[in-house]
């Protein structure tokens, strides 16, 4: 199963913060054996989220947000 992780906030892009939510489920999937095929943070932007979205499914089994 091919996975894919999208993180959202300008706080994420501007370095103001650690994306650990990230890294959490990461490290949870990985090490169940899942196949992780992305990691993208976008803008807290509806049209990029969209953009975002519609890639991910093409190439992912499951996308998580």
């Amino acid at each position: 199963m091919k996975i894919k992780i999208i993180t959202t906030g300008d706080e994420l892009l501007s370095g103001s913060i650690l994306d650990t939510n990230f890294a959490w489920i990461a490290e949870r999937l990985w090490g169940r054996g899942f196949q992780l095929i992305g990691h993208l943070t976008v803008a807290d932007d509806s049209s990029q989220i969209k953009e975002a979205l519609l890639g991910a499914a093409n190439d992912a089994d499951v996308v998580i947000v």
